[in-house]
């Protein structure tokens, strides 16, 4: 059975500059690359908790793998799997020996999804946020947007962070375990 690490977080107040230690300029560049300060805000605490992530699990920095991207946006590194998910001021990260995908989602705001959850078969509660985030753990765990299971393990679970839950869900191909980090 694999085991996933898992970590999560809100999103970072203080000194940006030490977010940035150790991170690979392709990263800045990626960060700056989002349209308002908060995407750009979260993504960086996103980037700097992987990079903590594996730094405690592996014992290198995230400027020591060979990183690459998919051309759907897909992180890509050597000797493992990393996934990253932010949403409303919260960011969630993993790394795995084993492919996974891994997506959250503030539950807030969900009569604006009212569109999705008919589409989805869900009524437009913390149920809507659980289904959308197994879509999209997918996903990214397949590197392509699919709307249907094909024996993929899914486990989600709803925590809480800075008063909201948040919907969290892991896909593998594989049976697998979380341990938080």
């Amino acid at each position: 059975m694999e085991k996933i690490y898992f970590s999560y977080s809100s999103v970072y107040g203080g000194d940006i500059i030490s977010l940035t230690a150790n991170l690979p300029s392709v990263i800045l560049n990626r960060v700056n690359a989002h349209k308002t300060e908060n995407k750009r805000l979260e993504s960086l605490t996103a980037w700097s908790l992987i990079n903590n992530l594996l730094f405690k699990v592996t014992g290198k920095w995230l400027c020591e793998y060979n990183l690459t991207f998919s051309p759907n946006g897909k992180p890509l590194i050597n000797n493992g799997f990393i996934s990253l998910s932010h949403s409303n001021g919260v960011v969630a990260v993993g790394y795995s020996k084993a492919d996974f995908g891994l997506d959250i989602e503030v539950c807030k705001n969900a009569e604006k999804y009212t569109a999705v959850a008919k589409k989805l078969g869900v009524s437009v509660d913390n149920e809507l946020f659980l289904k959308w985030t197994a879509v999209e753990s997918v996903t990214k765990l397949n590197d392509k947007y699919k709307t249907s299971f094909n024996g993929e393990v899914i486990k989600s679970t709803l925590i809480t962070v800075n008063g909201y839950d948040v919907a969290v869900s892991i896909a593998g191909n594989n049976e697998f375990y979380i341990e938080n980090v």
